[in-house]
């Protein structure tokens, strides 16, 4: 199974979301749903770039702000603004739902075996949960 991650990293499909004039991709099998802005409910305690948690289908997820995250400066909301729930993999191999949100969701890319050598949007460590 090693042998197989190791082939396909970097290719396949990837939804495209943009913050700024920066565009970036996650993993579509990943992607659980993208939804409009919702109410945040906030959570004393919690890392700056963590805005808060929402109700998503009866679960409290928590919610990351990608700009803080990633030390940019505040856009404000617009109409755009979306947020991406997510799969990730928390501590100990658990598979948690993390919101993202992100300025705009575009497209789906398809990425092939020939550009699978091109830098990921995404830097591995980025894809652990951020609690």
């Amino acid at each position: 199974m090693e042998k197989q991650q190791k082939r396909t990293v970097g290719q396949g499909k990837y939804l495209a979301f943009s913050h700024g004039c920066e565009t970036h991709g996650f993993g579509i099998v990943k992607v659980k749903e993208v939804t409009d802005l919702m109410s945040i409910i906030s959570v004393p305690g919690l890392p700056v770039s963590m805005e808060g948690v929402i109700n998503y289908r009866g679960k409290f997820i928590p919610v990351v702000d990608i700009r803080q995250k990633w030390n940019m400066e505040s856009a404000g909301y617009t109409e755009k603004t979306c947020i991406m729930v997510v799969e990730m993999q928390a501590s100990k191999g658990v598979v948690s739902e993390v919101g993202i949100i992100v300025d705009a969701v575009s497209e789906v890319i398809n990425i092939k075996k020939k550009a699978a050598k091109l830098p990921l949007p995404l830097a591995k460590n980025e894809m652990s949960a951020p609690f």
